[in-house]
C-alpha cells in the first residue's frame, strides 16, 4: 500500500486535490475530515488541502517535523532524498494513510508517522 499524507496548506498555494472530476467530497477527502469540519460543504472550501507521497531513501526522508495536537508541522525539508513539491516548510500534515493526526496527543502523532514511514 502506498502512504498518503493529507496536509493543509496556506490558501495562496491553491491546487485542487483531485486529478479527476470528482462528484462529491468523499471522492477526494477522508470521511473523518469531512465529519470533523461539517461547515465546509464544497470542494472549493477544501482547496488548500493537498495529498502527496513521502520519499524515503536509505531510511531517511530529510524532514524536520514538530509534533503537535494539530498534526505534524514541517519545519525543514532537506534537498536529499527530495520530497514532493507540495511537502515544504510550513505545511501541516493532518493525516497519514487515511488515519487522522488532527486532535491526537503528540506521542500518538509521532507513533502514527513512524508506522507509516516508508517510501511511496
Amino acid at each position: 500500500a502506498q502512504a498518503k499524507a493529507y496536509m493543509r496548506f496556506p490558501p495562496r498555494l491553491f491546487a485542487c486535490p483531485m486529478a479527476c472530476a470528482a462528484t462529491s467530497m468523499l471522492d477526494v477527502l477522508p470521511l473523518w475530515l469531512v465529519e470533523r469540519f461539517p461547515a465546509r460543504k464544497t470542494l472549493e472550501a477544501w482547496s488548500s488541502l493537498k495529498v502527496c507521497r513521502l520519499t524515503v531513501a536509505s531510511g531517511e526522508a530529510g524532514l524536520d517535523l514538530e509534533s503537535s495536537e494539530l498534526g505534524l508541522l514541517v519545519e525543514e525539508v532537506a534537498a536529499s532524498p527530495g520530497q514532493d513539491s507540495a511537502l515544504h516548510r510550513g505545511v501541516l500534515i493532518i493525516g497519514i494513510d487515511g488515519a487522522p493526526l488532527l486532535g491526537l496527543p503528540e506521542a500518538q502523532v509521532s507513533g502514527l508517522f513512524g508506522s507509516g514511514f516508508r517510501d511511496g
